[in-house]
């Protein structure tokens, strides 16, 4: 069983593939969800950070992994609070406490409720422009 830890931005992902205790490390664009989608495999456990954009990831790939966690980080103080703050070691913090299944699991939205919830936030930054 593979292992994998992403770490997400608003442009490009960081992933570290966890197996037979071996780590590698891959950096590809948001775009190419595509390429990351087809080297995952049916039992892979995948953990990514809650952030604005995981609920894009989630969607594309929680029928493609036997498990995928989205990670709270107000619990998860572990790369929150990391002296080694890089996109690569907290990848690799993902792989490593999910292979422990040690995370905390957030909630993940519906994707109604996603789209609820953007359209409020876009009118609260309209009126906070008109104020």
């Amino acid at each position: 069983m593979r292992y994998i830890g992403l770490d997400l931005h608003t442009n490009q992902m960081t992933i570290c593939y966890l197996e037979n205790e071996e780590y590698r490390y891959e950096v590809l664009a948001v775009t190419e969800i595509d390429t990351f989608k087809a080297r995952l495999l049916p039992t892979d456990k995948l953990a990514i950070e809650a952030t604005g954009n995981s609920s894009y990831v989630y969607r594309h790939c929680v029928d493609l992994v036997f498990d995928l966690v989205v990670v709270n980080t107000m619990q998860f103080k572990v790369i929150t609070k990391s002296c080694k703050k890089t996109d690569k070691n907290d990848a690799k913090l993902l792989a490593e406490f999910l292979s422990k299944d040690i995370l905390p699991r957030a909630r993940v939205k519906d994707i109604l409720d996603d789209r609820l919830h953007s359209l409020v936030d876009s009118r609260n930054k309209f009126i906070e422009l008109r104020t």
